[in-house]
């Protein structure tokens, strides 16, 4: 006889799923405890993402405004809102932006002479002021025919820069939201409008946020660093249409040597009027990477006129170093260099460091850039020096109200200063230097309006942070990219070691171009440098690549020789006349750079360059590579260039020295 156990089915299965369940939840409880031990904690892994310290405190500070007459029997008290807006107009140094509902901080409005509307007014008085010395912005809701706008006029007359948002035509609502952004490092948020009322006659709580001058905190800044915006970068609007509240403008400038006419009405700011304006913009720092200093030219024994605009340069920057910090980054000067450049701006405030290259990579530091208030910052082919404003052909990029980009292209700045007060090149760098934005993640942002990807490059690759995109691979991606044209403007194009002692070749970015032209069938130009340091073997490799060219099987590398005439004056300043650009424009990318094209450059010698693509754009306006397509363009076709061949005389083409 068999014995038949009687076992539920139901509950065997209840039992089985939930000792399945137990073993699951354990299983999942170790992965995730090795995670946890292995990674670093979420606000770790924030601080290290942003680069900022998460141990510095923020100071956050509740304030009311009590109505006048109202009191409370108790002993909690707060600072009031007008002690705030106060405060946070003392702390300003570069911008206020303000966005708001209406404003009626006097009280004309009302027909009344209330005596408490003082606070008001006093607020009114202090944001004119100071809108005539920083960047004050106002966001207010579109205001109705009835509503005063007398506030919003002088403001307007006093400097500060007003956009009205009209939400009833966007959502059918208004902008009732009501904040301060200071620095972009301190705010206010609250209730109170910009009202003399919200002050002394409604019972009003809010709170202000700062970090302390002198903290650099990690949660109060995450809006400079283009990850975590505080709400006045989400949306800008004028008349109902939207742009970036960044409003960053990025301009071509250029120097063109006297007596070098373009038959041509394309003509952009000069470097000179750039330099003046950045040191105008400056309200705290101002950091320079500099090759050398020859602002004045004691150093060529001539009495040349046009030294002037050298030496205004260097006054404005020695009156400003006594005012402002400025550090200068300059490649160490050897022996027969002239050093009263340098020695002025010590004497007059500014912190030099010299780095020394040739100990650290057998090169030299050769980048070109200034960075002003981590928020503007030039880059291009001009050295500091008076050649660069007005006898030698220079181009570079001036960027305003970019803190995000100014900043990353600051901590290449701090990696010379780094490097200047040590040894030996970090390996790895420490994770201050690091970025975010490189050739595959580029910055997000508008530039002049338009959708752009944006990053910064520099070299050689030992001096790169984790994160940085070197500058050879960034101009090897560029050409990559391109599906219709190269134009590339260099001094030198060597595809050699140009600096070793040994020869050696050195075809990276020769190779590629070649490469290029053949498969994609890109079409590829290229605008050189002659004058008289021109080096003779630069010429047979040029003409190589210059005959890679058949029209049948749609081979098209052309060649030119671009050259600076002089007169017999001209003649007599050393180093001068010589088109000394250094930036490549293609159908998808701008790149402007501070090397010459040759390996050395990249390999051993330090420098930058910045990256731009704007194809996203659907507008009609101008965009940066259409600019530099423009002016590469305008210096092709002209009188000064001519075609290099296999058949090209080079005494006919250049100065009599080669």
């Amino acid at each position: 006889m068999t014995m038949k156990i009687n076992v539920p089915y139901k509950k065997y299965h209840r039992c089985a799923i939930a000792l399945a369940m137990v073993v699951t939840v354990l299983l999942v409880g170790f992965w995730v405890s090795a995670v946890l031990l292995t990674r670093p904690a979420p606000s770790t892994r924030l601080c290290l993402l942003l680069d900022k310290s998460c141990q510095d405190s923020c100071k956050i500070v509740v304030v009311e405004s009590i109505p006048e007459g109202l009191d409370f029997n108790s002993t909690i008290t707060h600072p009031s809102i007008y002690q705030a807006w106060l405060s946070l107009m003392d702390e300003a140094r570069s911008t206020l932006d303000i966005a708001s509902f209406y404003w009626t901080l006097t009280n004309k409005d009302t027909g009344t002479h209330e005596p408490t509307a003082i606070q008001g007014e006093t607020i009114l008085k202090r944001l004119a002021e100071i809108s005539g010395k920083l960047s004050v912005r106002i966001a207010v809701n579109t205001p109705q025919e009835s509503q005063p706008q007398d506030d919003l006029t002088l403001l307007n007359n006093s400097g500060a820069d007003i956009r009205t948002v009209n939400m009833k035509e966007l959502t059918s609502g208004i902008l009732h939201t009501k904040f301060w952004v200071v620095d972009k490092k301190h705010f206010f948020i609250g209730s109170a409008n910009m009202d003399w009322r919200a002050l002394t006659q409604n019972l009003l709580a809010q709170k202000e946020k700062s970090a302390p001058t002198t903290t650099h905190n990690c949660v109060c800044s995450l809006g400079e660093q283009g990850h975590l915006q505080p709400s006045i970068n989400s949306v800008w609007y004028y008349h109902g249409a939207v742009s970036s509240v960044f409003c960053v403008r990025i301009v071509v400038v250029e120097s063109i040597p006297e007596g070098l006419d373009f038959n041509s009405t394309i003509t952009h700011p000069s470097i000179y009027q750039a330099w003046l304006s950045l040191m105008d913009e400056a309200r705290s720092t101002l950091d320079i990477a500099s090759f050398y200093w020859t602002l004045t030219n004691k150093d060529t024994g001539t009495h040349e006129p046009t030294a002037i605009q050298g030496e205004t340069i260097l006054k404005r920057l020695a009156e400003i170093s006594g005012k402002l910090s400025v550090r200068i980054a300059v490649n160490t000067p050897q022996e027969s260099q002239p050093q009263d450049d340098l020695t002025l701006l010590n004497n007059s405030g500014a912190d030099i460091r010299t780095v020394n290259m040739k100990e650290l990579t057998s090169g030299i530091l050769h980048t070109k850039f200034w960075v002003v208030d981590k928020k503007h910052f030039f880059i291009g082919s001009a050295n500091m020096d008076w050649r660069a404003l007005t006898q030698v052909k220079e181009l570079g990029m001036v960027v305003y109200n970019c803190s995000c980009l100014a900043e990353d292209l600051a901590k290449i700045f701090e990696a010379y200063w780094f490097l200047g007060d040590s040894q030996s090149i970090p390996s790895p760098w420490p994770s201050r230097f690091s970025t975010l934005y490189n050739k595959d993640t580029p910055l997000q942002l508008p530039l002049n309006d338009t959708p752009s990807s944006v990053y910064l490059t520099s070299s050689p690759p030992s001096l790169c942070a984790t994160g940085r995109t070197p500058d050879l691979q960034s101009i090897l991606s560029v050409i990559q990219s391109a599906r219709s044209f190269i134009y590339v403007a260099v001094m030198t194009y060597l595809p050699t070691m140009e600096f070793s002692s040994s020869k050696r070749y050195w075809a990276d970015i020769d190779t590629e171009l070649r490469r290029i032209a053949y498969e994609k069938k890109v079409k590829v130009r290229l605008l050189i440098s002659c004058w008289d340091k021109s080096e003779p073997i630069m010429f047979p490799f040029l003409k190589s690549l210059a005959s890679v060219h058949n029209s049948k099987s749609t081979l098209d590398i052309q060649v030119r020789l671009f050259v600076v005439p002089a007169s017999p004056s001209q003649k007599e300043i050393p180093y001068a006349r010589v088109n000394h650009n250094k930036y490549m424009v293609t159908d998808k990318t701008a790149y402007i750079g501070t090397s010459n094209w040759s390996g050395d450059y990249f390999v051993k010698t330090a420098g930058s360059a910045l990256v731009i693509n704007q194809t996203a754009s659907q507008s009609t306006q101008s965009t940066v590579q259409s600019e530099l397509k423009a002016v590469f363009e305008r210096d092709w076709s002209s009188s000064y260039s001519t075609p290099l061949t296999q058949h090209s005389d080079l005494s006919d083409m250049c100065p009599p020295q080669l």
